[in-house]
């Protein structure tokens, strides 16, 4: 039996799962939030202090030490014209 997909579920899936790729290895957040600020050209510090953050939770966020409180996610998004999904893809 051939099953039949529908294109919505399939631009919905590929939507969810854009990934970007440094060689052959997907990027995690840690690298895709230090590319995407180092192409924005601002400073650890900068970021900082739009999130009222000490620069050292930019550099925790960019070694993967930790992750982002919820509510500085979007703040992280308009900073580095990024889209969720680009930010967190799995």
């Amino acid at each position: 039996m051939r099953h039949e997909l529908n294109i919505d579920v399939i631009c919905a899936w590929l939507r969810l799962r854009t990934f970007y790729f440094k060689g052959d290895c997907e990027m995690s957040f840690a690298e895709t939030f230090r590319t995407a600020r180092i192409a924005k050209k601002l400073t650890q510090q900068q970021i900082a202090d739009e999130l009222n953050l000490d620069r050292s939770a930019i550099s925790h966020y960019e070694i993967g030490k930790i992750k982002p409180h919820f509510d500085n996610i979007n703040k992280i998004c308009e900073l580095l014209d990024l889209t969720y999904e680009q930010i967190f893809k799995e």
